[in-house]
């Protein structure tokens, strides 16, 4: 599935919004921002519905098509989903598929910010680069029998513009982080809504044992 695959305007879905006037216009850019890739979305889940392996194909032609639309121009962020936040990284939704269940998040990183090893409960994810550069680094988890966590570190990567990666469970560890001075932007697809999940710390200072914490992902 490639940018090509984006349809001219008078073929795209259309959506209905409800609430105030500054509700309804900030949601209808957020929708016009990511129609196309909702368009190809939709594909993608279309297709693979009754496939075997759809949990592996559908993240992967999603993942192709949000770095074709990223490249070719047509995601084009609304304002207040550019916007960081101080202290973490800021979560922007942009769109939620009745149909389907996946979600669509801007997230906003400022220079150094970034999150500790966490899961994502269950849910595949693919995430694209939008501005600026992303480091992310996947990892390996194993459970001991006391309900800690040992973690394998798997390569690094450097993503900037367009490039686009993605994790399937039960590969679905990572932490990611904005290692520039300047801010980055990325864009995210989650299987299903993703408004939780469980970060993982140290069992004491030094030790390469980890607890699991529930953390709630709150959107800005």
């Amino acid at each position: 599935m490639q940018s090509s695959d984006i349809l001219t305007a008078k073929n795209r879905p259309e959506t209905k919004v409800s609430g105030s006037d500054d509700d309804k216009a900030k949601r209808l850019a957020e929708y016009a921002a990511v129609r196309d890739l909702v368009t190809l979305c939709d594909k993608a889940h279309e297709t693979y519905a009754t496939s075997a392996d759809r949990r592996e194909l559908i993240p992967l032609a999603v993942r192709d098509a949000l770095s074709g639309v990223i490249k070719c121009g047509a995601l084009k962020l609304p304002e207040h989903s550019q916007t960081p936040a101080d202290g973490r990284y800021a979560r922007h939704l942009l769109y939620k598929s009745e149909k389907y269940g996946y979600t669509i998040v801007a997230m906003v990183w400022r220079a150094g910010q970034g999150s500790d090893i966490h899961d994502h409960n269950n849910n595949w994810c693919v995430e694209g680069v939008v501005q600026g550069v992303i480091e992310v680094t996947p990892y390996h988890a194993f459970q001991t029998s006391d309900g800690l966590y040992r973690f394998e570190k798997d390569e690094t990567t450097f993503s900037g513009f367009g490039n686009a990666g993605n994790l399937i469970p039960p590969f679905e560890y990572h932490t990611i982080r904005n290692p520039r001075d300047k801010t980055a932007i990325s864009v995210h697809i989650y299987e299903s809504e993703y408004t939780e999940c469980r970060v993982f710390s140290p069992s004491e200072p030094g030790s390469n044992f980890y607890v699991p914490h529930t953390q709630i992902l709150p959107y800005d």
